[in-house]
């Protein structure tokens, strides 16, 4: 074992045999602690959050690759793996995840810390784990945890994380606190060593062979032990290997950074985050005038890196340009995007197999002019064939809200699908695409309500006879009561009373319980039976949101917003299954959202006077937030 320990400014090295992990394993570990290394010799960094003071290789804590200690007392435990299978199966996947887990309940761990996962390749899967945790260091309460794990990649990629941890810490909250800490660096090796010059401290030999002297000496012979202070390991370093450091200028000069993220037609861009490549600074995230800064020490030349919808652009600072502006571009149709459905979404598919698809296009918003030559075709073909699907439908752009609807995609039952959205400005074209399984809306009905049925554990089901199937008869005896089982439901939970509201939604699901289980599957493409699965799991999931229950919560909602655009698919023009999307986004707390969908409903009926009070109700809402310091990024309140 290396181990690199600074105390009262000494630093200790000391050498034992390692354990069984490769040697190709041990070289990536080896370079991911050399670079730290190099930051922690650098005499001109004075911010304290990015002072590195101590490096420990094979250190004595549970996350035991590399720790790394800066000045204002934070730590980076870190675990570098070249490669690694992410499956339960996987004894060091379970690891991992088993000491990352001891590490955050440790009594020493603080809030800044962070346990990292350095790997050297890149993977989508990694990829979805790293966006999954920057959302939950995002979330501000576990309401918003349970809205971002209503993606299905992300709450599924959650669930089977959260299934690696002990009983102890298998619920929503520990997760939102354990991935909060995590980051996940996807990183080659090739990658790690472009980092060199920005991490290696000026010396007479150049960055490269300060870089490789360090590396190498991580992988020294396990049985020298070696004791020396950071004064003594520079003089070794100049002594056996030639290498001078530098000393730092007497008074290290701070750089102030500034610039602005725009589309190439000069718009700002909104919500692109920033970042200093090479060095721990918070990452910068644009408003609406695009505009970002950095304060940095002194050094060379800087790399600002700006992302946008997973596009990346990159420009270098030099000193010579300290003062004056920069400006990182990006195309127009960079904003251009398609939210639902998302990749590997399940689609069921009624009689007219089809599917209604939404996305976003911002830089359209408030009746630009690009709006003249805007347009978005789509494209749908068979997985794996390639074979096209014949499109007739109609895309619709929002001005006013920056969204694009097409009614709708046409497909040719089950099967896997690739769409594809292009979206062009005059000359300009762009596309994005997702892949999606479709499955007939009987068969995901007959598999959704057993699925429903077994989580509450209802096993008690009516027998029925084909001739008992008249779905007339059924609708005349029930409509009335469940409306006002409705009816009643609100009243109790509008005053709070959550006892007689339960008994309601319990006697509710008595009723349901008799009918969709013989009747939805059968009839799939039914308004009256998917509105009362709709609204049902609707009201459900408010109730459990009520009683804190937020498992539940999140499954009702999830399963009412798929039957409302099972509603909406089938017929675009149903304004009531928008509006009950509407209510959807409303308590997931999207009410920017929530807006669209209710605007489209009234958009199809002007007189729908359910949409009209919604409305109002999220204007409130929505102003409510701008006061508070949040803004809607497509919608003047």
């Amino acid at each position: 074992m290396i181990e690199f320990l600074s105390t009262r400014n000494e630093l200790h090295m000391t050498t034992e045999a390692g354990g069984s992990t490769t040697q190709s394993g041990i070289f990536y570990q080896n370079t991911v602690a050399a670079l730290y290394l190099g930051r922690m010799l650098d005499p001109r960094i004075s911010d304290l959050t990015q002072r590195v003071i101590a490096v420990r290789v094979e250190a004595r804590e549970y996350v035991d690759d590399v720790l790394v200690m800066f000045a204002d007392s934070h730590h980076r435990f870190i675990q570098a793996k070249e490669n690694i299978d992410p499956t339960s199966g996987n004894k060091k996947w379970r690891k991992l995840w088993e000491d990352f887990e001891k590490q955050r309940w440790d009594t020493g761990f603080k809030d800044e810390d962070r346990l990292v996962i350095y790997l050297g390749k890149s993977d989508e899967w990694f990829s979805n784990l790293n966006s999954l945790c920057e959302r939950a260091r995002g979330a501000r309460n576990l309401d918003e945890w349970q809205d971002i794990l209503s993606n299905k990649t992300l709450g599924e990629l959650e669930c089977k994380i959260r299934q690696l941890l002990s009983l102890e810490h298998q619920n929503l909250s520990d997760s939102l606190k354990l991935l909060s800490v995590v980051e996940v660096e996807q990183k080659t090796l090739n990658d790690l060593e472009s980092f060199v010059i920005n991490w290696m401290p000026p010396n007479n030999k150049g960055e490269q062979i300060l870089f490789s002297t360090l590396r190498d000496l991580c992988g020294k012979s396990a049985r020298i032990k070696i004791e020396m202070d950071a004064s003594t390991l520079c003089a070794q370093l100049k002594d056996k290997h030639n290498i001078e450091l530098f000393p730092a200028p007497i008074s290290i000069e701070n750089n102030l950074i500034t610039g602005s993220v725009c589309f190439d037609d000069g718009r700002p861009v909104e919500y692109a985050c920033v970042r200093v490549i090479g060095l721990d600074l918070d990452q910068v995230n644009t408003g609406s005038d695009g505009y970002f800064k950095f304060m940095v020490g002194d050094q060379p030349s800087w790399t600002i890196q700006a992302s946008y919808k997973d596009r990346f652009k990159e420009i270098k600072v030099n000193r010579k340009k300290i003062g004056q502006p920069i400006i990182i571009k990006f195309p127009l149709l960079a904003s251009f995007s398609v939210d639902s459905p998302e990749e590997n979404d399940e689609i069921p598919l009624g009689e007219k197999q089809t599917r209604v698809l939404e996305g976003s296009f911002p830089i359209l918003a408030d009746g630009s002019r690009l709006a003249e030559t805007a347009s978005v075709e789509v494209e749908v073909r068979t997985y794996p064939e390639g074979v096209p699907i014949i499109q007739n439908g109609e895309c619709k752009i929002s001005l006013y809200q920056g969204k694009w609807r097409y009614e709708s995609a046409q497909f040719d039952g089950e099967g896997i699908y690739d769409v594809t959205a292009t979206a062009s400005i005059g000359k300009n074209e762009d596309f994005r695409s997702v892949r999606v399984n479709c499955t007939q809306k009987d068969k995901y009905y007959q598999r959704a309500i057993e699925e429903d049925l077994k989580i509450r554990g209802i096993t008690r089901l009516p027998s029925t006879k084909p001739e008992d199937i008249n779905l007339d008869r059924v609708r005349f005896q029930f409509k009335q009561i469940l409306y006002n089982k409705q009816v009643e439901f609100f009243d109790y939970f509008s005053n709070n009373d959550l006892e007689h509201a339960s008994l309601t939604i319990n006697s509710t699901l008595e009723i349901v319980d008799q009918i969709l289980p013989v009747f939805l599957p059968k009839f799939p493409d039914d308004l009256w039976l998917q509105q009362v699965r709709a609204y049902t799991f609707k009201n459900y999931a408010m109730l459990m949101r009520a009683y804190h229950r937020d498992d539940e919560f999140s499954r009702g909602l999830s399963e009412a917003e798929k039957t409302f655009k099972a509603i909406r698919d089938q017929d675009p023009k149903e304004a009531g299954a928008w509006n009950g999307l509407g209510s959807i986004a409303a308590l997931r707390g999207d009410y920017q959202k929530a807006l669209v969908y209710i605007d489209i409903a009234l958009e199809i009926n002007p007189q729908y006077e359910a949409a009209l009070r919604d409305r109002e109700t999220m204007l409130k809402y929505v102003r409510s937030e701008c006061r508070n310091g949040f803004k809607n990024p497509f919608l003047k309140v």
